[in-house]
């Protein structure tokens, strides 16, 4: 009975075919639930090429649970009886949001509820992980591309525009601290976050100068 939450990207899909193949067996019942149409294609395809003593079986019916454990009661009764009626019988739980158990308590009430006596958890930093990581890192090319002399010229002239609004903003204020890099941060990719970020620190200081 263990419970596997790792990070995302980290090949969750087949983490879990690894144990339906270890699993596939006429004498073992494995039931699969909460996955998607894609997975169930997925699972399906590469159990079939394996060719599995055991063929796979969807059994399809108008019941959801996904996100819902940790708030409902009726899926812990029914583990609860089947653990009962079934001692040699386990669960196993998979996840690839450890986002959603971040939270005080939520991963000791899923384990409680499941019935899981073991977590594993699995980021990106973990030693197999990072071994399998670095045996096939990713090559990074970076590429420029020399912009037509009309957008230069605009590009220029956003840039004299940033200038002057930063130069009057230090000028009329003393409580924004606007670093030397604001205007090639504008220009980036992540400038909304940036400017998100910026916001957010003058509404603090905002709301501490009207509690004073």
């Amino acid at each position: 009975m263990i419970d596997f939450c790792n990070f995302s990207g980290l090949g969750l899909e087949r983490l879990i075919l690894h144990h339906l193949l270890l699993y596939s067996d006429p004498e073992l019942l494995v039931f699969v639930i909460n996955t998607t149409p894609q997975d169930d294609a997925f699972f399906l395809s590469r159990l079939r090429s394996s060719k599995t003593k055991c063929p796979p079986k969807i059994i399809t019916a108008d019941c959801s649970i996904k996100d819902r454990l940790l708030t409902g009661f009726q899926e812990s009764f029914i583990l609860r009886l089947y653990r009962e009626k079934k001692a040699d019988g386990f669960v196993k739980a998979f996840s690839d949001n450890p986002g959603a158990l971040s939270g005080m308590g939520l991963l000791q009430r899923l384990v409680n509820r499941l019935y899981v006596r073991r977590v594993r958890l699995l980021p990106r930093f973990d030693v197999d992980v990072k071994r399998i990581l670095d045996s096939c890192s990713p090559h990074m090319i970076e590429i420029s591309p020399d912009l037509p002399h009309s957008l230069r010229r605009v590009q220029s002239l956003l840039v004299d525009i940033i200038r002057t609004c930063v130069r009057e903003l230090k000028q009329t204020t003393s409580s924004t601290d606007v670093s030397s890099n604001y205007c090639k941060s504008a220009l980036s990719f992540y400038a909304p976050i940036y400017l998100k970020n910026c916001f957010h620190l003058l509404i603090r200081e905002l709301i501490q100068i009207k509690r004073e």
